[in-house]
């Protein structure tokens, strides 16, 4: 398995090649599947809402289910937080990719598409700050912070960072919403069902409401450090 990053914030990518995937310590870290999947956020997250390490050991897909597509796929286990339920088929979706290493069919394509529109982990993670900071949202006023910054302004400022400046767009996505929220744009995340390119952040600039592509983030992003190297 191609592990991409490890700690507290790492991800997944689908393995490149078949030679890769059968080996999850080839990696100069040696990372195992197991404390690649303890490690991601998701994992993380599922205990802080109260799903121990027993309920996390049993959650699994339904035998019965394997002779359906994917998406239909059954999560079993004991009984978890309602709060938790949401993560329950990501969580299920990585513990078997990444444990059971399966071998190539529709089936693993699917998941490991699902697992892409799903940022591979890190969308998981932005997808649970979205939703704090909408009940968070709800409970305080909002406060506008708009000064007259564009967007490109505020991506450039991200992107060329000290403690950003060499993440890639893809891993920069999440802190830009961050970013966005702690300047009271109040952005919220619009997820593409096939293309993760095409996922998009709603924000507020001034009175007006404005969306932007993770593709067109990517862009600007790349703009700003060809500009800042060719000063």
């Amino acid at each position: 398995m191609d592990v991409s990053a490890t700690g507290p914030r790492a991800g997944v990518r689908r393995p490149m090649n078949e030679d890769a995937s059968q080996d999850p310590s080839s990696s100069g870290n040696h990372v195992t599947p197991e404390e690649l999947l303890a490690s991601l956020p998701i994992t993380r997250e599922l205990k802080r809402l109260g799903v121990t390490d027993e309920q996390l050991r049993t959650l699994h897909f339904a035998s019965s289910g394997r002779g359906y597509p994917f998406d239909e796929w059954p999560v079993l286990g004991s009984d978890v937080p309602t709060d938790a339920i949401p993560l329950l088929k990501p969580y299920c979706t990585l513990k078997w990719l990444l444990l059971e290493d399966p071998p190539p069919s529709r089936d693993r394509d699917d998941a490991w598409q699902y697992i892409t529109m799903l940022e591979s982990a890190h969308l998981v993670e932005a997808g649970l700050n979205a939703k704090k900071a909408q009940q968070t949202r709800a409970r305080k006023p909002r406060v506008k912070l708009y000064d007259g910054t564009t967007i490109n302004e505020i991506i450039a400022d991200l992107a060329l960072s000290p403690e950003h400046r060499d993440k890639t767009a893809e891993e920069l996505w999440p802190h830009f919403y961050a970013r966005l929220e702690a300047l009271g744009h109040s952005p919220e995340e619009i997820l593409h069902p096939r293309e993760p390119r095409k996922c998009v952040y709603r924000y507020e600039l001034g009175e007006k409401h404005r969306r932007i592509s993770r593709g067109r983030f990517a862009n600007v992003v790349a703009t700003a450090r060809k500009a800042a190297q060719s000063r």
